[in-house]
């Protein structure tokens, strides 16, 4: 590296320090389809873009994911086909194609755990056990009997999550399952108005009494204790629970799909009850993680005192599965939740949400399939990044815009040729490159990540290095630009860097795996919205 470049980079460290180490855990996949591109979009992406740019400033990064195999909707759609047993498999297939997505789309997981299989099973229902057996030995438990829709198998006993439907207590808009989806609160199943029934309706069911387990949250719980931990934007979540929920939180519900409870209380929950995959599957897995990172490191992340600052990404349909983490935080339980919970709204595909469901999708496998180049589509994706408000890709504006950018880069990086250069480089230049830097890291101040202004950060650099602001210094302007692709582009950020340095490009000496994947840095395929249409298509019709 030059030493121009290393002063830059020294001087916004400084002004925007970064913790010793971080862990970050991304999306929690629900594996009853394939991961599409509304996925890779949202959580995925932004926390590896994130993991990237604090590794690129000295930061000890981990990152992780896991699949929540026990959520409903996995049992939904084994039902939905009159055929329970298959859950396992679907759930697995579907985690597994989700693995192979994410390291063809060069996302860093360093670890990836399926609840559903052995022998992480085992250690969640452990987890899960421990805590509540420590929570009701601090008088926090409490069954109590709820009037739920009976199920009609072979859907679950009673009616929950996705086999439910109604309107949201908060914005009444009709939504079905676990939360709603316009704007990320938890539906509340005594007051939904309808349950699945078999042969893939919908329709008024009898209601019955259901013992049910809940803890009382902890203190912890509120918007006020939760300003580092959340986005203002997103505030409302918390402070918007106790107005239909109380100080209570649902730990257990029954059905044939998940990790039995097993911890003895005074008053038994229904005998089909299991431990609820929204709290306590997030709980397990995120233990089970960290057991894993401490046999590696020597620390987990989510005991306390760990030292580790932690990190959890998620869409806003999964945002307060994490934030109630939080309500079980009690001096028995050694366990210390989320520094900071990444929340984004919903990217729509030509105005309409994603959906596996209705075939509304472009799957990753597919366009990985198709040959298009991860580090281009990921850099569309940034552009159409969601973040407080909704997002909408739509194929050829984002073709275009693809173009535009590819374009650029390569210009940018034409206009940069090796040749002699100035022994120093001019003040207005170093000037330049530290403003698009730190614009950059700024896009990553968590809990905050904003990936169109990650994006955008490149995109100018390029125009300047394209309009010959860096003559003479084309080590310097391409050792810079290798850096702001760094989050976005990996591979090709590392091609570039190979360009203009010697040694590897800076944050990926420590990443698992991290070898990139050899790319001719001055060749960068745009997307085009034929093959955008032609997933769609694909999507719909498999």
């Amino acid at each position: 590296m030059l030493e121009s470049v290393g002063r830059v980079l020294d001087r916004i460290r400084a002004a925007a320090p970064v913790r010793e180490s971080y862990f970050f855990f991304a999306g929690y996949l629900t594996p009853n389809g394939e991961l599409h591109l509304g996925h890779l979009g949202g959580p995925y992406l932004r926390s590896d873009a994130a993991a990237r740019c604090l590794g690129l400033y000295g930061a000890d990064v981990a990152c992780a994911t896991g699949s929540d195999a026990f959520e409903s909707s996995v049992a939904y759609a084994a039902a939905a086909a009159g055929a329970p047993e298959t859950a396992g498999a679907t759930a697995t297939h579907y985690t597994d194609r989700a693995a192979r997505a994410l390291r063809g789309m060069r996302i860093r997981q360093d670890d990836f755990v399926n609840p559903c299989q052995e022998p992480v099973r085992r250690d969640v229902a452990a987890s899960c056990h421990a805590l509540a057996s420590a929570l009701n030995s601090a008088g926090r438990l409490l069954v109590r009997e709820e009037q739920l829709l009976l199920g009609t198998p072979p859907a679950p006993a009673a009616a929950t999550g996705t086999f439910l439907s109604g309107a949201c207590p908060f914005c009444e808009v009709p939504q079905s399952g676990n939360v709603c989806e316009q704007c990320g609160r938890w539906m509340h199943p005594e007051r939904m108005t309808s349950a699945w029934a078999p042969g893939g309706t919908s329709g008024r069911a009898t209601r019955g009494g259901v013992e049910s387990v809940f803890v009382r949250t902890a203190a912890a719980l509120n918007a006020e204790t939760m300003r580092d931990v959340l986005e203002p934007g997103f505030r409302y979540l918390v402070r918007d629970y106790a107005e239909v929920f109380g100080d209570t939180l649902r730990l257990s519900y029954p059905s044939w799909w998940g990790i039995p409870w097993s911890t003895p209380l005074a008053r038994a929950p229904h005998p089909q009850s299991v431990f609820s995959s929204y709290v306590l599957g997030k709980y397990g897995s995120t233990r089970v993680l960290g057991a894993r990172q401490r046999e590696r490191t020597g620390s987990d992340p989510f005991s306390a005192g760990g030292g580790v600052t932690t990190v959890a990404v998620g869409g806003l349909d999964s945002a307060f599965g994490w934030i109630s983490l939080q309500a079980l935080v009690d001096d028995a339980v050694d366990f210390a939740p989320f520094d900071h919970i990444v929340v984004n709204r919903f990217m729509l595909l030509r105005g309409e949400k994603f959906s596996t469901s209705r075939r509304h999708v472009i799957r990753v496998n597919d366009a990985l399939d198709r040959g298009l180049s991860p580090d281009v589509l990921r850099l569309m994706l940034a552009r159409v990044s969601p973040g407080h408000e909704e997002s909408d890709l739509v194929p050829e504006k984002a073709a275009a815009q693809s173009a535009e950018d590819c374009a650029l880069l390569i210009d940018a990086l034409g206009r940069s040729q090796p040749g002699d250069e100035e022994p120093g480089v001019e003040p207005r230049l170093l000037d330049a490159a530290e403003t698009w830097l730190t614009r950059q890291r700024a896009a990553f101040a968590l809990p905050a990540v904003d990936l169109p202004a990650a994006a955008e950060a490149l995109l100018g650099w390029a125009s300047l290095l394209r309009e010959g602001a860096a003559q003479g210094h084309p080590r310097f302007a391409r050792q810079v630009m290798a850096l702001l692709a760094l989050p976005l582009m990996p591979d090709w950020a590392a091609a570039v860097w190979n360009t203009a340095a010697h040694g590897p490009l800076p944050g990926r000496q420590n990443e698992p795996g991290g070898r990139e994947q050899p790319v001719d840095p001055f060749v960068l395929p745009p997307v085009a919205a034929a093959d955008l249409d032609a997933l769609a298509e694909q999507g719909r019709a498999a």
